[in-house]
């Protein structure tokens, strides 16, 4: 019995070596939103101070079809005198591309548009 589940195992396993699972699609908008996080936080003074809302309340516009969005999101994080404040950012992401080798790139600006 025990003989037989082994090669049972093992033949299940070699059959689904030669298979690949086919590529997963990218999540486009999520990864145009993290990149927008990665952004604003090369901006902020204080960048561990920075509290995003859930990803829902990002607002994304696809401007080109799966390579470049305008992203908005309001986030709270300290200014220069310490203080906590609710600052709007607007990001621009640009040329979102998957190169082979796994990840993806981005060209990006974060602008704020509230003081």
């Amino acid at each position: 019995m025990i003989a037989v589940a082994v090669v049972g195992a093992i033949a299940v396993s070699y059959g689904h070596l030669g298979k690949e699972s086919p590529p997963r699609e990218p999540d486009y908008e999520q990864d145009a939103k993290t990149a927008c996080k990665r952004e604003i936080t090369k901006r902020l003074n204080d960048p561990k101070s920075a509290e995003f809302p859930s990803a829902d309340k990002f607002v994304v516009t696809e401007i080109a079809p799966k390579s470049s969005y305008l992203v908005t999101v309001d986030v709270r994080a300290k200014n220069g005198f310490n203080a906590l404040r609710l600052v709007q950012f607007k990001c621009a992401i640009a040329e979102l591309t998957y190169p082979p080798g796994g990840g993806y790139e981005w060209r990006g600006t974060a602008t704020q548009m509230s003081p």
